[in-house]
């Protein structure tokens, strides 16, 4: 899906095409050891679809994990930090976190 979508919409759009053929093969009964599985990721509004979506995936007997409330809690808690960093030119993670930055708030 990432290679597609650097090529466009219409590659997007024949991509998930393929994916959802390759995804009815999927057996519904398999022994765990040999499901397929999938880590579904986002922000703060996968809360609001991670059931249909968990279900999707489920129904076919793939097994899902998605990330938690967590995830977008530590960036709402970051965010100001990251975004001080960007304005004082540190752009890699590792100097935005730095004592440094911290420090200069």
């Amino acid at each position: 899906m990432i290679a597609a979508s650097r090529q466009g919409l219409l590659a997007t759009e024949r991509e998930w095409r393929h994916v959802t053929q390759r995804v009815k093969l999927v057996p519904l009964r398999a022994p765990l050891d040999r499901s397929p599985r999938v880590l579904l990721f986002g922000g703060v509004n996968r809360i609001f679809v991670d059931g249909p979506v968990r279900d999707f995936f489920e129904q076919r007997g793939i097994l899902t994990k998605t990330t938690e409330m967590s995830e977008f809690i530590c960036f709402l808690q970051a965010e100001d930090i990251v975004r001080l960093g960007f304005c004082n030119g540190h752009i890699a993670p590792v100097e935005q976190g730095s004592m440094t930055v911290l420090l200069s708030r």
